[in-house]
């Protein structure tokens, strides 16, 4: 079986970042997101998470370097305040920036589908998706992955801003 066509924007991103190596670096992997996304901002805010919220430089840095004077107001902010976890039982919160395997893997599926004409058999194949999962999230059945689309955080779903 002949595999699946590549989407002319997976195509962008890989010349875009050839010969670059691999990274692990959330921006360089978070293909949900606009181009525009600060990636100094993204792997700041993922770094302050993953230290359960010690780790501030990078988010710091990546703020102080904006032009927008409310982003100096949080680095200062940030700067004079320790945070800390909410406390409470149940599961961790995936954050808003940030998609799990899953929905990371739907999202490609779909946009295989939607740019690259392929079937969805062969995007659910491709991507290692169950095929009922993909369908319902085409036919607007997921909403988990609605919220997430009207929440801005897919490329190409990002509402305009006013």
């Amino acid at each position: 079986m002949k595999p699946p066509p590549i989407s002319p924007e997976f195509k962008r991103k890989l010349e875009r970042h050839a010969g670059e190596g691999l990274s692990n670096n959330l921006s360089d992997n978070a293909f949900w997101l606009p181009d525009e996304f600060d990636d100094g901002l993204l792997d700041g805010l993922d770094m302050l998470d993953k230290s359960n919220g010690r780790d501030k430089t990078l988010l710091i840095a990546a703020l102080k370097r904006s032009d927008r004077l409310s982003d100096h107001w949080l680095a200062d902010l940030l700067e004079r305040y320790n945070l800390q976890r909410k406390s409470g039982g149940g599961r961790r919160r995936m954050p808003a920036y940030n998609l799990t395997d899953v929905h990371a893997r739907l999202v490609l599926a779909k946009m295989q589908v939607i740019n690259g004409g392929v079937s969805r058999e062969q995007a659910a194949a491709a991507h290692r998706v169950d095929k009922d999962l993909l369908n319902a999230y085409l036919n607007g059945k997921r909403t988990d992955l609605k919220r997430i689309e009207k929440r801005g955080r897919t490329a190409g779903t990002r509402p305009p801003k006013a």
